[in-house]
């Protein structure tokens, strides 16, 4: 090979390079590509059981640790205000508190998810989502229940889930 068809091949992948790059750095930038928010969509849809699961498990734990902390209150009122006792109460109070954000961040997630699947509702095709996602039915197994192709199932699905990923993450789930 000579020089000049080596700085061809050079100047070829170079210009690879800075492409992908720039794609990916413009693909960071705007968050997630598009195939991204279909599988987010997905995800947060099959999550809901354990989302509220979350919650619930996460009141217990504060519920917990605040009757733990009111049954020490007792034997910290007679210590001094400082020291190694002070460190240990400061650290109870900062797990209920970062406790308190997850349960409230967890909150705020469903309640997103949820609203979202309330605005699908009367969709006639709503029923695709709850089997899908809801009673883990595949494809075939809902075509049956809903007597359409299997097709005509995929197609519809997509379309709900579209909607989905604009509601749940608005302009950033268009592909624009």
């Amino acid at each position: 090979m000579n020089p000049t068809d080596k700085a061809v091949i050079s100047e070829i992948i170079d210009e690879a390079v800075k492409k992908a790059v720039k794609k990916t750095i413009s693909e960071i930038d705007n968050g997630h590509s598009h195939k991204n928010f279909y599988k987010m969509t997905e995800k947060a849809l099959y999550a809901i059981p354990q989302l509220k699961a979350k919650i619930r498990q996460d009141v217990m734990d504060i519920a917990d640790l605040e009757k733990e902390k009111y049954s020490q209150s007792d034997w910290h009122e007679a210590r001094p205000p400082s020291g190694p006792k002070l460190d240990d109460d400061v650290r109870h109070l900062q797990k209920i508190r970062r406790l308190e954000r997850t349960k409230k961040r967890t909150e705020s997630l469903l309640e997103r998810i949820e609203n979202a699947l309330d605005m699908l509702k009367d969709d006639e095709d709503y029923p695709i989502i709850i089997m899908r996602y809801f009673e883990h039915k595949n494809n075939p197994e809902i075509a049956a229940a809903m007597n359409y192709h299997e097709s005509t199932i995929a197609r519809r699905k997509n379309r709900l889930m579209s909607k989905l990923q604009v509601i749940l993450f608005g302009a950033d789930a268009l592909d624009i």
